[in-house]
């Protein structure tokens, strides 16, 4: 049914469609009663009587209306009319967002930078940290569903197929195939309930697309490039382009691991692994939790410091492969076992190296979860076979560099900057909000919990309040 100019329950006047989808269109309007543009979105004519619509449709409602946050959508109101033809039509009001879709951008402009395309995902994830919290899963995140507004806000949008979370997965009830196929997760693919895990793959596979100008899969049907997600493999970003940082390159790979419990735990931990990227482009990150754990403790080492020395280094390395590659065949050679130095001083290796009569030398330092001062990494690895007076080369730990988030609320904004700063963090980004229950100048809220681990150097963005309290 043509809707243009008509006007529903005498206060939206419908000006124009603006999206068609399965079983809805959706309309630009003019609220009357409060003087403002929204979306307006109206279930088709055909699935009004389809109990199974309806019941969706109201599902999306009221899902949206206990969602409140920066970066989602607004939800208005919801309601029903009669048209023309006397059929009931249920809509939804939704905040009206001019721009675009951030689909629409991508085949506007192709790739954009790690930089814009890391800052898109922060925000969709800031929008999934509430939507999460609330109890909820999205199950549907792709770029159709992220607005970009002109003055560059981004919004998640659509829940039409949004669920409650459920605590025991094993008696969910899996749905066929819900969601887009290009950013389904594997465990949907199979038929198995989602997850909020399930969300943080597809934001994956939005920030590939966003980094590459295209997803990592795509097929002739449907079908085709859902199996792809549970045995094809995503080339890592940084290897189709080199200017993208491996730290950013890292956080794709990790957010789209076909085992859900190898991807980051929630949104808040990406969210925050994508900020250390911008910050430390060239660090590396687990991509496993075999690798947090202690079994591969190295894995963990960050921004590694190599002295001026690095040449002989090299040299070192050189001598290495020489003595694996020829030395070690040669059984004219009296040869030593090398034994494990990790976690020992400098001191207690040398001791250990006495009597195999094999040499140490240091030729960095690092970051680590060993205790300061001691072995991090050693070359070569221990169990190698090294002949008599060859050199060990070591790097010794300048100790972790993880940082216990504190909580800053209620401080001034000098007061937080400087308590940040005492434990190595700093402040990022500062939005000012009214309150009246606060006093002017103080923090109101930070990017992240208290019960957060962060890195050195890390940035935590605040808001602060702008009114005193009883104004």
């Amino acid at each position: 049914m043509e809707m243009s100019n008509s006007l529903i329950n005498d206060r939206y006047r419908i000006e124009e469609e603006v999206g068609s989808g399965g079983m809805a269109d959706v309309y630009r309007a003019f609220d009357v009663v409060n003087g403002r543009f929204v979306a307006i979105k109206v279930i088709k004519s055909e699935y009004c009587l389809d109990p199974d619509y309806v019941e969706r449709f109201e599902k999306e409602a009221q899902t949206a209306l206990k969602l409140h946050c920066r970066n989602i959508v607004s939800t208005y109101d919801y309601g029903s009319f009669e048209d023309a033809n006397g059929v009931t039509r249920r809509y939804i009001a939704f905040e009206y967002v001019n721009g675009c879709t951030l689909k629409e951008s991508i085949a506007a402009q192709g790739s954009v930078s790690a930089k814009v395309a890391a800052n898109i995902a922060c925000s969709i994830l800031d929008a999934l940290e509430c939507v999460h919290n609330a109890g909820y899963i999205h199950r549907d995140v792709k770029p159709q569903n992220v607005l970009i507004s002109t003055d560059k806000t981004i919004k998640l949008t659509d829940f039409g197929i949004a669920q409650a979370v459920c605590a025991d997965p094993m008696t969910c009830g899996s749905d066929d195939l819900v969601g887009s196929v290009h950013y389904i997760s594997p465990e949907q693919t199979n038929g198995e309930p989602a997850t909020v895990s399930s969300d943080i793959y597809s934001v994956g596979i939005l920030l590939y697309e966003m980094l590459i100008g295209k997803p990592p899969f795509d097929g002739d049907d449907p079908m085709q490039i859902a199996v792809q997600h549970v045995i094809g493999s995503i080339v890592p970003p940084m290897e189709i382009n080199p200017q993208i940082p491996p730290s950013i390159s890292d956080v794709v790979i990790k957010a789209t691991a076909k085992k859900p419990s190898d991807r980051f735990r929630s949104a808040q931990e990406m969210r925050i692994a994508i900020k250390r990227a911008l910050l430390h482009p060239n660090r590396r990150i687990a991509l496993t939790n075999e690798e947090n754990g202690n079994e591969k403790r190295k894995s963990k080492l960050r921004h590694v410091i190599i002295p001026v020395v690095a040449a002989v280094a090299l040299t070192v390395v050189a001598f290495f492969i020489w003595y694996f590659a020829v030395a070690q065949n040669d059984p004219s050679h009296n040869y030593s076992k090398v034994p494990s130095l990790l976690g020992k001083t400098q001191s207690e290796a040398e001791q250990s190296l006495a009597g195999r009569e094999l040499e140490l030398i240091i030729i960095g330092s690092a970051y680590s979860d060993y205790p300061e001062g001691t072995i991090c990494i050693q070359e070569p690895e221990p169990g190698a076979s090294l002949e008599k007076n060859s050199k060990i080369g070591v790097t010794i730990s300048l100790g972790s560099d993880s940082v216990p988030m504190i909580n800053i609320c209620g401080m001034t904004l000098s007061e937080a900057e400087e308590a940040l700063n005492k434990i190595g963090l700093k402040l990022g980004s500062v939005s000012y909000v009214e309150d009246s229950e606060s006093l002017p100048n103080t923090v109101i809220s930070q990017s992240v919990n208290t019960d957060v681990e962060l890195v050195l150097g890390d940035e935590i963005d605040v808001e602060v309040s702008r009114s005193s309290k009883g104004d």
